[in-house]
């Protein structure tokens, strides 16, 4: 399921439609994904199939777990708010780890930004 996401990604990337639907499609995802967070009676293969759904709209390309565990330490003893947060992947109450790589992104694009205007500003000293 994963490949299949990341490969819509690309081919609406390299077909330049626009991203508007495909973000339209990934905010239903999450909306529909989140579902038995809100405590509905539903079997457990129901669970699972929302769990894997849940990692597609959070866009897991890469696994942020080993990652924050070598960067950060968190509370050890924090628990999942309810059963049904741990059960689709919320173990616990920290904003961070419930993210998953989201936050990695965001981080990146904020050092993408950075670096982008170090170095126009460097090319602008220089050519003058």
């Amino acid at each position: 399921m994963k490949a299949m996401m990341v490969s819509t990604v690309a081919v609406n990337l390299i077909m330049a439609i626009s991203l508007q639907m495909l973000w339209g499609l990934v905010n239903t995802l999450q909306i529909i994904a989140h579902l038995p967070m809100i405590e509905l009676a539903m079997p457990q293969n129901a669970f699972i199939f929302f769990r894997t759904l849940t990692g597609l709209t959070q866009l897991e390309i890469i696994e942020s777990g080993p990652i924050y565990e070598k960067l950060m330490t968190f509370d050890e003893n924090e628990e999942a708010l309810t059963s049904n947060f741990e059960q689709m992947g919320y173990e616990t109450k920290t904003a961070i780890l419930n993210m998953g790589p989201i936050f990695m992104y965001f981080c990146g694009i904020i050092a993408f930004m950075i670096i982008w205007k170090i170095i126009s500003i460097v090319l602008r000293l220089f050519s003058m």
